[in-house]
C-alpha cells in the first residue's frame, strides 16, 4: 500500500477566486508520514471498477459507520470554522455535472 500526496498552486479557486493572496513565505511545503497505518479494503480479484471489495476481517467497520450527534457536530464545527472552500459549491468548475462525492450527504 502507498500514500500519495500532491501540492499544487490552487491560488485562484482555493483563495476565493484570487481575492485572498497565497502566503508563500512558508515554502517549501513538506509533509512526511511516520508510523502511518490504515485499515483498507481492496478490489477483489477480477472485481474491476466498482466491483466487490475484499476486506481483511474486521477492517471494514469504518465503511458502514454512521456519525452520532457529537460526530455530526464536530463536522459542522470544522466546516463552519475551518473550511474556506468547497469545490462542490463551484458549479463553474463542472460544466458536465458535479463529481459523485458532491452528491453524498
Amino acid at each position: 500500500m502507498s500514500v500519495h500526496a500532491t501540492l499544487w498552486d490552487g491560488s485562484f479557486w482555493a483563495t476565493q477566486k484570487g481575492k485572498v493572496p497565497v502566503d508563500w513565505s512558508g515554502a517549501p511545503f513538506v509533509v512526511s508520514y511516520h508510523a502511518y497505518s490504515a485499515d483498507a479494503c481492496v478490489p477483489a480479484p477480477n472485481g474491476g471498477e466498482g466491483g466487490p471489495l475484499s476486506c481483511p476481517a474486521g477492517t471494514d467497520r469504518w465503511m458502514n459507520r454512521q456519525l452520532d450527534d457529537a460526530g455530526r457536530g464536530t463536522v459542522a464545527w470544522a466546516r463552519r470554522d475551518y473550511m474556506h472552500y468547497n469545490y462542490c459549491d463551484d458549479g463553474w468548475r463542472f460544466p458536465q455535472g458535479f463529481p459523485a462525492e458532491c452528491a453524498r450527504g
